[in-house]
């Protein structure tokens, strides 16, 4: 391998976003049928991530679940949201590359809103896969 190309692959492995240690396990848990996910060791796992655990936070008290009540624990979040929306929070926010031509945080919030905004609608008219509709 030339010098050129090993300094630019060390220079994009050094500028990946690390991935957090609990999400491959936590993925394996929320791939579980809904009768075999156990809330507590779901909670226990994203409880290790401030980073997770705070967009979960965020997400459960968004007005596209338009509680009620403040949501304050992750526990809470946890169950108010769901396997299928914690699954998306979580590939939405580690399973993809940062996108070149825009703020990547601002493109990740509006991107991820809109998926959910169309998951939503495709529900309201009875679509047979809503999980598609984003893609």
């Amino acid at each position: 391998m030339n010098a050129t190309v090993d300094e630019t692959l060390r220079s994009r492995v050094r500028n990946l976003d690390a991935m957090p240690a609990i999400l491959a396990p936590l993925l394996r848990f929320l791939d579980l049928p809904p009768d075999q996910i156990e809330v507590e060791k779901v909670t226990e796992l994203i409880s290790c991530d401030k980073s997770i655990a705070a967009q979960c936070l965020r997400m459960a008290n968004s007005a596209l679940f338009s509680r009620h009540t403040h949501i304050e624990t992750v526990r809470g979040a946890v169950v108010a949201l769901g396997a299928r929306c914690l699954w998306d929070i979580l590939l939405g926010s580690h399973g993809s590359q940062k996108p070149v031509a825009a703020e990547p945080r601002s493109f990740w919030k509006h991107s991820f809103g809109c998926a959910l905004v169309s998951q939503q609608l495709a529900r309201k008219v009875l679509m047979p896969d809503p999980e598609k509709v984003y893609l």
